[in-house]
């Protein structure tokens, strides 16, 4: 495990030490990470300046494929520190569904002290390339080279993606135990889908099955069996195979009674980051529903 910087951050986090800290984990692929810019906004940006400033009342791990300068700490909760925000047109203003969550979760328990742990990268997918062959013709011998979400199983290594996921999850706790915040991990959020519904149809029509094996992998290494998991679903752009995905997403939710699924294909996209992406007012409101739809399973319960 890699050492945990000290962060001024979480000494001024006024947590009472018996106050537990509800952390929830953010993870996925571009539309995990925000492909979009703060500026985009139309609505909402008042709140959202709100719960972003420098006095913002939720904690933010942005990753350890963060923004140099935020990878491998907890910080305030803002836009542009994720890890394509040294770049432009997204340089220190992108954001992913964490906004929008973190501003549906206050709404509903304002006396909660929350935590979000996000770990995102683009273009990825839970498949292994090497169980397929049926890739569509531009990406004829596609190699992700292991990095993938794909769990440990029968003894074999997970994918470069899940063994950092874990070891996100584990360097962040850390951090917040050596400030000597007590944490309960509260649900996970999953979006991302768009990877197998795009290259390969026999990719897509296994992914009921990936998402399951995911799930269950995730629950056994933070040994909660009945973690809520919400699953943003694949958006409405023209990806190859996307009735197909969508349809594994619901089976696979709809198997799990602490599971759900949350609606997107309504949500604008397009604008600095293409048609395969939500646009600002899109991502915000991905987050409020990703929100909504984790109230709505934790109540459940």
């Amino acid at each position: 495990m890699e050492n945990i910087p000290d962060t001024d951050v979480l000494i001024a986090y006024r947590v009472h030490k018996n106050h537990v800290v509800k952390v929830f984990i953010l993870a996925g692929q571009s539309n995990a990470v925000g492909y979009n810019h703060i500026r985009e906004l139309h609505t909402g940006l008042e709140e959202v300046g709100k719960v972003t400033d420098e006095n913002s009342p939720c904690l933010f791990w942005p990753g350890s494929n963060a923004r140099s300068g935020f990878a491998n700490v907890w910080t305030t909760l803002q836009p542009g520190v994720s890890d394509i925000s040294a770049n432009e047109p997204y340089r220190s203003g992108c954001f992913g569904p964490e906004i929008g969550f973190f501003i549906g979760l206050q709404k509903a328990l304002p006396s909660e002290k929350i935590a979000i742990l996000k770990y995102a990268e683009g273009g990825t997918g839970i498949a292994r390339s090497v169980d397929y062959e049926d890739y569509i013709p531009a990406l004829k011998g596609f190699n992700d080279k292991g990095r993938n979400w794909y769990p440990p199983l029968k003894g074999q290594d997970g994918g470069l993606l899940y063994r950092n996921l874990v070891d996100n999850i584990r360097n962040a706790l850390v951090g917040l135990k050596n400030q000597g915040l007590n944490y309960e991990i509260c649900g996970f959020l999953w979006m991302q889908g768009e990877h197998e519904a795009g290259i390969s149809k026999k990719m897509a029509g296994d992914y009921r099955k990936l998402l399951t094996l995911f799930r269950t992998s995730i629950r056994k290494d933070l040994k909660k069996k009945k973690l809520p998991f919400v699953v943003g679903e694949i958006n409405s752009h023209t990806w190859a195979f996307a009735d197909i995905a969508r349809k594994g997403q619901a089976e696979a939710c709809e198997s799990d009674p602490n599971s759900l699924l949350i609606k997107t294909t309504d949500l604008s996209r397009g604008s600095i980051g293409g048609a395969a992406h939500f646009d600002a007012d899109g991502m915000l409101t991905l987050g409020e529903r990703f929100a909504q739809g984790m109230l709505t399973v934790i109540n459940k319960r």
